[in-house]
């Protein structure tokens, strides 16, 4: 199944490689870019992949730790410590539209659907 990014997701995205370039280099960017295309494409292909967990408060909306999609990189490409969580959904033409990528101690029901 394909997805789509969200405005919001987008600009989470570069915020998030932004901050792992300054703070971790880029090389470590690199990585942490692989993850989560990774996690948003195992998402896309399997909605209900273990790990997602329905959003308490949103129905229709899951949430997805990126570092459930670690093992499946290399050793060399997974990173030490991903803090991520993407929120998405399926539409109705049955595409998963990832809404937001927050910090794991973000609450997921506090990101906006519209």
């Amino acid at each position: 199944m394909p997805f789509r990014l969200s405005a919001r997701a987008r600009r989470d995205l570069d915020q998030a490689l932004d901050y792992s370039l300054q703070h971790y280099g880029p090389a470590a960017a690199a990585r942490y870019e692989l993850l989560l295309i990774t996690a948003m494409r195992e998402v896309g292909d399997q909605p209900d992949l273990l790990g997602s967990r329905p959003v308490s408060r949103s129905p229709g909306l899951h949430s997805y730790l990126v570092s459930y999609s670690r093992p499946r990189l290399p050793s060399r490409q997974r990173g030490r410590n991903p803090v991520h969580r993407l929120v998405y959904r399926v539409t109705q033409e049955g595409m998963v539209e990832i809404l937001a990528i927050i910090g794991d101690s973000y609450p997921p029901a506090r990101v906006s659907v519209s």
